[in-house]
């Protein structure tokens, strides 16, 4: 009875050891720099770590829900107490260096002082995490893309029918409108923009801090920039369009054979940037200022500073 008695007290002493050992926390940064290394240790690492608590150089500790996916520069996974929330990591070694989580972090004020349709961010660590908003379930752009030139979709599990097709052609030109006062968004393609159908809402979920802006000051007054809008670099780059400026304004016509449903969305689309960007202009003018501090722009938009 006695030596079964230590048994089952080893037995315990070893499972709570076990337990202890399982819930520490994998420190992945210190001093800034990255614990794990070389490289491919390091990229090896981080894309098993769904279920663990991680810990950063600033002594915070996260515990990591599922893996929700990759990309070149960074690794997603869900929050586990705040699976409304997730978590970006540097993906490996060279993203660290070229520093694109800062870059997220920089260019996020500036979009939203602009109105920007991107996902919300919470928190940051400068070069190892930021905290944002999860979106989901969602549609990527290329899929709708898909859908309107009557090709397979690449998700097997993704179903537009036409109810949702209207609502999500709205919804873009609402989205297109939001872009208004922008000629380019850093690292703005394809597959960072997404159809929300939770918000029914298009929505931007990765960018860099570089941008242009559509308007510009001359004399005093407020005029359109003339370079192409922020949507242009999406239909030119991804889907083979050749969008130019002309006397009546912003143009776009298929070098490749589309379909009429995609060349409208494209048309209406580019006549939305051009109206809100000409409200804006009379915003801006009617103001009677002449540099867009933050807090002017920000008081624009109704949004709080």
């Amino acid at each position: 009875m006695l030596r079964a008695r230590h048994l089952l007290f080893g037995a315990l002493l070893f499972l709570a050891s076990a337990s202890a050992f399982g819930d520490e926390a994998v420190r992945l940064f210190r001093n800034r720099l990255p614990v794990i290394g070389p490289m491919k240790e390091y990229d090896s690492q981080v894309q098993k770590l769904a279920g663990k608590t991680v810990e950063f150089s600033n002594g915070k500790k996260l515990k990591l829900g599922e893996r929700l996916g990759s990309g070149k520069t960074t690794v997603i996974y869900e929050l586990a107490d705040d699976p409304t929330k997730v978590v970006r990591l540097a993906l490996n070694r060279e993203s660290l260096s070229e520093n694109y989580l800062k870059s997220t972090w920089n260019g996020y004020s500036v979009l939203k002082q602009y109105d920007a349709p991107v996902v919300q961010l919470f928190e940051n660590l400068s070069g190892e995490y930021v905290i944002a908003e999860r979106v989901g379930p969602m549609i990527s752009f290329d899929n709708f893309f898909k859908h309107l030139d009557g090709r397979a979709l690449s998700d097997w599990d993704v179903t537009i029918d036409d109810e949702l097709a209207r609502k999500m052609t709205r919804a873009f030109e609402t989205f297109a409108g939001k872009t208004a006062a922008f000629n380019g968004i850093g690292d703005f393609y394809d597959d960072q923009l997404v159809y929300d159908l939770k918000n029914e809402r298009w929505v931007i979920l990765d960018w860099t801090s570089g941008y242009r802006l559509s308007i510009k000051e001359v004399r005093g007054t407020w005029e359109a920039v003339p370079e192409l809008s922020a949507l242009a670099r999406l239909f030119r780059r991804d889907f083979s369009i050749n969008i130019s400026e002309t006397a009546e304004g912003l143009k776009c016509s298929p070098i490749a054979r589309l379909s009429p449903e995609f060349l409208a969305l494209c048309d209406n689309a580019l006549r939305t940037v051009e109206r809100a960007r000409l409200a804006l202009i009379e915003k801006f003018n009617a103001s009677g200022f002449r540099q867009p501090s933050r807090n002017c722009i920000l008081r624009f938009f109704g949004v709080r500073s």
